[in-house]
């Protein structure tokens, strides 16, 4: 590749990839791991490093972060393009080791294959330490590899030192990088001249002093890899050389929707995704059989052995650390990707040496593999991150005065808080790990005894409540009224600890009217605010049993424009099926809260609810016997369409904007 062609291609694919990693940045809701690092990032500095001891993870990328969020904010933008930076450098670090080491135009090709790796962009996008990490451990690999060409040699050795403590600061998995190092520097040094062999020395100072610095962090490390625990099980080296393979070259999202990223059952429509990342395989070992530059020239066996090497050893790191009991994730080798890539970059221009157009497929299947990952990550929700935000949201707007939420995950607070705009407590049950239910299960009936209602929020309960003993004993206390579910197996389950009964109508519409015989509507409560086209409407309706009730009736709603007009319905037992009529004393109100969606293309103007009752099993609607109305009209209350300012409030808080 002529110079004056590497000052416009290599820069263009920068741009790509920098472009790609913007965009649609803040589209998916930040999730737990990514809350975790806002949260310790917001606090002041001298908090922090406590805080990082309690958490797995070094306390680098944090103290940067705090700085940066200082400038920008901790906005789901801002943060993330805090990652978009050190990705985007991480190119050009990896152009730079590339043509060191393969010349211009492999480098060029291994860079194009990064810029548009989906494994790769994910992590520039998430607020977590893994972008940093890696250009750290880019320039730790690539001032290795300067030094050991003897040029400017203890200049490069020192920004070696200062770029591996950056890196074993950011993240523990890079001193498997650190690992490949110095077994390759002691196999050169073993295979070179007796001139090299003296530089030994010099690189064994470089690995005290970056010992010596990482000193005091070391005991919290041990400590952490001693007791850490987490829900994954150790994985053997099949399920790590798949799982490597997959991510690598597709990332995440080229398989089956709400399958397992990268797992080792082979649904019929994962052998595309297993035939594409073979394919990419085969352009890396191609790169890695070639052995050439680009200029024709011979490679040592050394300087052939880098990148294999590079790639390979922490992947056997990995193997062994997971044997010992610590669950393995494609992530943890991130830091190896980049070896992958030159091997890709040099079998590219390889083959496109011999035969331009086998060369030209072999672009075409990296930009097609790439493109069916990238097109579901960006554009499908089935593959995105935890829905958070939509379950924070779903609770911003239907919390009240008198509620509590209960975490069945205690450790989801920091990112829970980081959504949410409500007054209710945020309690963990349990509220620790390993759990004495012995003493859990007693501060669970205290919560429920304190409050009117609890928001029961469900995730990685597999892990933290396999059992489901928080869920099992509030079903048996309490009265669910509400479940729904987001996307990451998060569920949210409401329950009145006690029974929804007043003895006086509350702030409301007064009505005062009759279905039948033996069911008064007494009262009625809208928002007293315009809705939102597409957003949910909360109310509540007030009855009254005159008689005992001998049938559970599902009550109707109806949504009606004023000219008469069904736009939705809405029907279900009171309190969703948890306080059904034949339960209902004679006397005192039933609080029956409610919601139902609005349309998203229903037309601006006034609406109405219709409501009444009837038996399922027979269809028929209560009253509607002669004069007697089987049902009436709620409102009216005004619509806004979509792009107006307005707020569904049922909480007291913020709300979504139309």
């Amino acid at each position: 590749m002529p110079n004056r062609i590497e000052r416009i291609i290599v820069p263009l694919i920068f741009l790509i990839g920098f472009g790609l990693r913007v965009f649609r940045l803040d589209v998916q809701s930040i999730w737990a791991d990514e809350g975790f690092g806002i949260y310790w990032a917001s606090q002041d500095i001298g908090a922090m490093s406590g805080l990082s001891e309690a958490d797995i993870h070094p306390p680098l990328y944090y103290t940067l972060l705090h700085f940066w969020m200082l400038l920008a904010g901790n906005s789901e933008f801002s943060t993330r393009f805090f990652s978009v930076f050190f990705g985007v450098l991480a190119l050009a670090v990896l152009f730079y080791l590339g043509r060191s080491i393969l010349g211009r135009e492999s480098a060029a090709y291994a860079v194009l294959v990064a810029a548009l790796s989906p494994f790769f962009i994910y992590y520039s996008q998430e607020t977590r330490m893994y972008s940093p990490a890696l250009l750290f451990s880019l320039l730790s690999v690539t001032a290795c590899w300067r030094w050991m060409q003897g040029r400017g040699s203890w200049a490069w050795l020192g920004c070696y030192v200062a770029a591996a403590v950056a890196s074993v600061y950011s993240h523990h998995y890079t001193w498997l990088i650190i690992f490949f190092l110095n077994i390759f520097v002691c196999l050169w040094a073993w295979s070179s001249r007796s001139r090299d062999r003296g530089r030994l020395a010099h690189w064994l100072l470089a690995q005290a002093a970056l010992g010596l610095v990482y000193l005091p962090w070391a005991g919290v490390l041990l400590n952490k890899y001693g007791g850490f625990a987490t829900p994954s099980p150790p994985a053997g080296l099949d399920t790590i050389l798949y799982q490597t393979l997959v991510s690598f070259g597709l990332g995440y999202w080229a398989g089956q929707a709400g399958a397992t990223p990268g797992q080792n059952d082979i649904f019929p429509d994962h052998w595309i995704v297993f035939s594409l990342a073979l394919a990419l395989l085969a352009l890396a070992l191609w790169g890695l059989l070639s052995g050439r530059r680009r200029t024709g020239r011979e490679e040592g066996p050394m300087v052939g052995a880098f990148i294999p090497l590079y790639l390979a050893l922490p992947i056997a790191g990995i193997t062994l650390i997971s044997w010992r009991g610590v669950d393995f994730a494609p992530r943890y080798l991130f830091f190896a990707a980049p070896a992958y890539y030159l091997l890709i970059g040099r079998g590219i221009a390889s083959i496109l040496s011999a035969r331009r157009a086998i060369g030209a497929i072999a672009i075409l299947l990296v930009l097609g593999a790439s493109t069916i990952s990238l097109r579901n990550y960006y554009f499908d929700p089935a593959y995105w991150r935890d829905d958070i935000r939509g379950m924070v949201q779903f609770i911003n707007n239907r919390w009240r005065d008198g509620d509590a939420v209960i975490l069945n995950a205690y450790y989801l607070k920091p990112t829970f808080l980081y959504y949410y705009r409500g007054d209710a407590p945020v309690i963990g049950h349990p509220a620790r790990l390993p759990t004495d239910w012995e003493e859990e299960l007693p501060a669970l009936q205290e919560t429920a005894q304190q409050y009117n209602r609890v928001w029961l929020v469900l995730w990685q309960d597999y892990y933290t409540d396999p059992q489901r003993r928080v869920q099992g004993w509030l079903d048996q206390e309490a009265v669910r009224f509400q479940h729904r579910s987001f996307r990451g197996s998060i569920n949210v389950l409401g329950y009145l600890t006690r029974d929804p009964v007043v003895e006086r109508l509350p702030t409301g519409q007064e009505l005062g009217l009759q279905l039948g015989r033996n069911v008064e509507v007494v009262g009625y409560r809208l928002p007293e605010v315009p809705m939102c086209a597409g957003a949910e409407l909360p109310f509540i309706i007030y009855w009254r049993a005159l008689r005992p009730l001998t049938l559970s009736y599902t009550v109707f709603v109806h949504l009606v424009d004023s000219q008469g007009r069904t736009w939705g319905q809405a029907d279900s037992q009171p309190a969703n099926g948890g306080f059904p009529t034949t339960r209902w004393p004679v006397g005192p109100l039933v609080v029956d809260e409610r919601w139902i969606e609005i349309p998203s293309d229903a037309p601006p103007g006034q609406y109405y609810l219709e409501i009444g009752m009837y038996d399922f099993s027979t269809m028929k609607r209560l009253g509607g016997e002669g004069q007697e109305p089987s049902q009436y009209s709620l409102g009216p209350f005004q619509v806004l369409p979509l792009g107006v300012g307005g707020q569904p409030a049922s909480g007291g808080t913020g709300a979504p904007r139309c």
